[in-house]
């Protein structure tokens, strides 16, 4: 094996050496300090978010006015969407730690019915400001808001 490998690698490197001035090569590479990279990509700006922050959205929409282009996945995850909880359940709020113990059978269709209002005026707001908005649930497949704001014909979408 050893003398296989030796052959190998001795031969390889011989081509390498008589065809390297045949290998093509790029005599220029694209600048990331030129005005027109920075130019697009100042343009573009992407938000991935649960949008329940009010600053975030007025941040998304002054930008969507000062004429970028702004694209947003609004994330979702399947209890926010299917509330499947049952009995009496504790909801902890990750970031303040307020907590808030409630009985989910009572609470389900309030909540879906609120939230539901909620997404839906979000939507119209970051669309109305120029903004293009999609929902993924994330039981969804990943590459699902990519298309829907990319606009591949062929998805079957899931929230919007």
């Amino acid at each position: 094996i050893g003398l296989f490998v030796l052959t190998f690698t001795v031969s390889s490197l011989a081509l390498f050496i008589v065809n390297y001035k045949k290998i093509p090569t790029i005599h220029k590479e694209e600048s990331t300090n030129s005005r027109e990279f920075w130019m697009f990509i100042g343009s573009l700006v992407f938000f991935l978010s649960d949008f329940f922050d009010d600053a975030l959205v007025e941040l998304v929409m002054r930008l969507s006015a000062a004429r970028r282009e702004v694209l947003s996945i609004q994330l979702i995850s399947a209890e926010e969407r299917d509330f499947p909880f049952k009995d009496g359940h504790l909801f902890r709020d990750p970031e303040t730690g307020v907590e808030l113990r409630v009985d989910a059978r009572s609470a389900r269709d309030d909540f879906i019915r609120r939230f539901a209002e909620a997404r839906a005026d979000l939507s119209k707001r970051l669309v109305a400001s120029g903004v293009r908005h999609v929902e993924h649930v994330l039981d969804r497949p990943l590459d699902e808001p990519l298309r829907l704001l990319l606009g591949a014909s062929h998805v079957t979408p899931g929230l919007r």
